[in-house]
Formats: C-alpha cells, structure tokens, sequence
C-alpha cells in the first residue's frame, strides 16, 4: 500500500506542476506566438501554391438583377433573395455601396 500511496503522491504534485506551468503567461504568450507564426508560415504555403484564402466573390450578375428587381419596387426583399440567391445582407450591402461609392464591398 505504501507504494501506491506514494504513486498517488507522485501523481498529484505532477498534476500541481503542470497546472502551474499552464498558467504561467510566459508560457502561454510563447505558445500564442508559435501558432501565430506557423499560421502564417502556412498561409504563405498555401498563397505559393496558387490558393487563395476567402470567399469566392458573388456572380455580378446575380446581384445587377437583384438590384434591378429591388428597384422595380414589386418585390420583397424575400421574394429578391428567393429568386436571386443573393442575400438579404448583400443587397443591403450593395444598396449601401449604390449610395456611397467610397465603401468598397
């Protein structure tokens, strides 16, 4: 019995340790920095072989008819969206944009 009560001993200062060792901020900035940079390493990987990171941008046309419908004033933004495929937020967007030009969308 003695020596599983020493293990138990072992086990628990260990677990005292690592928790010590978790909260220490020098830790875990140097672990933030570490995802950072491999992040970036990665990024830059993925941006030589060709890839581009986003969403692809929406079809030009899909949104003039949008606009055209929204501009006809006979249809609901819902009924636009539904017939479209263009959201709700990327008409308003883009009714936005209409207004002021200097906001790139």
């Amino acid at each position: 019995m003695a020596v599983l009560a020493n293990l138990e001993s072992f086990v628990e200062n260990k677990k005292e340790d690592s928790d010590h060792f978790l909260r220490d901020p020098r830790i875990t900035e140097m672990e933030a920095e570490t995802i950072r940079e491999r992040t970036h390493a990665g990024l830059q990987a993925a941006r030589a072989r060709g890839k581009k990171g986003g969403r692809p941008p929406m079809d030009k046309n899909k949104i003039d008819m949008a606009l055209t419908l929204y501009d006809s004033k006979k249809y609901t933004i819902k009924e636009i969206t539904e017939r479209t495929g263009v959201s709700k937020a990327k008409i308003y967007q883009t009714l936005k944009n209409r207004t002021n030009p200097h906001i790139k969308v």
